[in-house]
């Protein structure tokens, strides 16, 4: 059974809050949701088309890598999307109104499972987007809920 994961194109190593096992991913045929402790907390969906997905044991000294989490707070509910690289001041996170989170775990899956693009609203401080995914190559998203 395995607890931490790199997945392809993303510098983070995730850490499950449950161990799985490569067969599990590897037989899945549509997006698998794998709750995750760190570096953020939340639900993270992973692709049954991801390229790359390695896996490592609890035990052993496994360095984090990329952002460390400090004191943040998220007064709302984020999408964290893979990225080669993560900038000094920590991931890029796609701040999500409580109607687009309350139905993102579905539509991705959906999405992912499909081999299909979807659209999602987010908000950028004080500006509102949409972004186009498309689920034939998103390797994963993470879900991260609001605290405090």
């Amino acid at each position: 059974m395995f607890s931490r994961l790199y997945i392809e194109y993303d510098p983070l190593l995730w850490t499950l809050e449950k161990p799985t096992d490569a067969q599990r991913i590897s037989e899945s045929v549509k997006a698998l949701p794998l709750i995750v402790t760190y570096p953020l907390k939340g639900t993270l969906l992973l692709s049954p088309r991801a390229g790359r997905v390695v896996l490592f044991p609890d035990s052993g000294p496994i360095l984090p890598a990329g952002w460390i989490p400090g004191d943040v707070t998220l007064t709302s509910t984020c999408l964290y999307l893979p990225s080669v690289s993560v900038p000094a001041g920590g991931p890029v996170l796609y701040s999500l109104s409580d109607a687009t989170a309350s139905g993102l775990e579905d539509q991705l899956t959906d999405a992912m499972t499909d081999g299909k693009p979807t659209t999602v609203p987010f908000s950028w401080g004080t500006s509102n987007g949409e972004m186009v995914l498309n689920g034939d190559v998103l390797p994963f998203a993470v879900i991260v809920a609001a605290v405090g």
